[in-house]
Formats: structure tokens, sequence, C-alpha cells
């Protein structure tokens, strides 16, 4: 993505960022959660592939939220009121 553009659009595409973002970091989660608790209550088995593919969503999720937060900045500009003097 391009950020020479500080516009609105921009600011949603940030924003649409961080939420993918803490959507994977959501399923990711849940995966590897699930993932180790049917590997503990069966033995081990397929379910071991669950936690590996929930810390590579969680990992890809952080990476998203970290881009869009960090991918913005605030711009302040200050208008002076028409006859106010410095």
């Amino acid at each position: 993505m391009d950020h020479t553009n500080e516009g609105v659009l921009k600011l949603l595409q940030d924003i649409k960022e961080i939420l993918l973002g803490i959507a994977l970091l959501l399923l990711g989660g849940i995966l590897a959660g699930l993932g180790i608790g049917l590997a503990g209550l069966t033995g081990g088995g397929v379910f071991l592939l669950l936690p590996a593919a929930g810390f590579l969503i969680l990992l890809n999720g952080g990476l998203h939220v970290w881009y869009g937060w960090t991918a913005h900045h605030v711009v302040e500009k200050i208008d002076e009121a028409e006859g106010a003097e410095r």
C-alpha cells in the first residue's frame, strides 16, 4: 500500500488492516486453543497441526494490526482565526 496521500480513504484502509488483523488474531487464538485442547484430550495425533496453523495465523494477524497501526500518521492542521494576531 502506498501511503503518500493521507486522506480519508487511506485512513479507512488502515482501519480495515487493523480490523482484519484483529479477526485473524481471534481466529488464530481459537484454532491454537482448540488444537491444544483436542490434542490433550485425544493424546495427540492430527490435532497437533491446529496449534501450528493457529500460531501462524496469530503471527499474520499481529503483523496486520502492526501495519495498520503504524502506517497512518496524524497531521494536525491549525487554522488561524481571521483577524487574530500572535
